[in-house]
């Protein structure tokens, strides 16, 4: 304070401390509110961190994280949580402060404004800390978006550790469901040393095991639907066909016929020399592929 009242201060500024002493205070005041302004930076750019965190840690979300590591990340979203919630109470108790300190300056609360018939010191730390107030909502906002966006997190990193459960049990599950029945005409059949490997009858149990296998699987796969059994088969075996080249030499026997012409009689097509033959095929597919070209 001396430094500056030796060396900054103005000469007006004097004349008005010596004709009012609350001017006396300016430079503290200044002080005071610098303090405050630092707060607020700090604040601000802790903030700004933890909202890049939120954002970047949901944009990494993975199925397929280990269970160690989950409980890992899980534990470090909570100590950020407790920390977030820590820095929103001190920004509330800052918020309170300031409500205090407008009221000691004379800033009547609902209608903020500068008193023109203050002193300069008094008009000044009133510019200064309706300014700090305006500036403390905003990042009382952020703080508590960043209460529930940890919230959000760790409820969705919960979820994901349980689809990815749910998965693995459903897998446990068709696997038990499929080797259940093996493992039950197994212990059926090992009642009998007819039935055990090497004799005439061991072949029953792969016989009656396998098909129950199967059974078993397409039943729980489609449920209350087993018709749509029928209709994959339906449309895996013309998938079958067309990849073994069966529907295509069948359009070439069609362009075939349509270039040899219906109209002739079987007799006459069966008596055509072999050259003809030949060249009425080599015709067919040469149909084919101009069509091909032009699709």
């Amino acid at each position: 304070m001396v430094f500056y009242w030796t060396k900054l201060a103005t000469p007006e500024l004097l004349m008005e401390t010596q004709t009012k002493s609350s001017n006396a205070a300016f430079y503290l005041l200044k002080h005071v509110a610098q303090h405050w302004v630092n707060q607020l930076e700090m604040t601000n750019t802790t903030i700004t961190k933890a909202e890049w965190f939120s954002e970047d840690y949901q944009a990494r979300m993975d199925d397929n994280i280990s269970r160690r590591k989950w409980k890992a990340e899980l534990v470090k979203i909570n100590e950020i949580a407790k920390d977030i919630n820590y820095m929103r109470q001190q920004l509330n108790h800052f918020w309170r402060a300031m409500y205090l300190n407008l009221e000691r300056l004379g800033v009547q609360l609902g209608c903020e404004s500068v008193d023109e018939n203050a002193s300069l010191a008094i008009k000044d730390a009133q510019k200064d800390f309706i300014t700090i107030h305006a500036r403390m909502q905003p990042l009382r906002n952020r703080a508590e978006a960043l209460t529930s966006v940890s919230n959000d997190i760790a409820n969705l990193r919960t979820a994901f550790r349980g689809v990815a459960d749910g998965e693995f049990s459903l897998r446990l599950s068709l696997f038990a469901s499929v080797v259940f029945p093996l493992t039950l005409l197994a212990g059926i059949f090992s009642m009998g040393d007819d039935y055990r490997p090497g004799r005439p009858q061991f072949w029953k149990l792969w016989a009656i095991g396998v098909p129950f296998c199967v059974t078993v699987a397409l039943g729980l796969v489609y449920g209350k639907h087993p018709w749509t059994v029928f209709i994959d088969l339906w449309e895996y075996a013309g998938d079958w066909v067309k990849r073994r080249g069966l529907v295509q030499s069948r359009a070439h026997e069609n362009s075939f016929e349509k270039v040899t012409g219906k109209e002739q009689s079987g007799s006459a097509a069966k008596n055509r020399p072999y050259a003809e033959k030949k060249s009425l095929k080599r015709a067919a597919y040469r149909a084919d592929e101009e069509q091909a070209v032009i699709a």
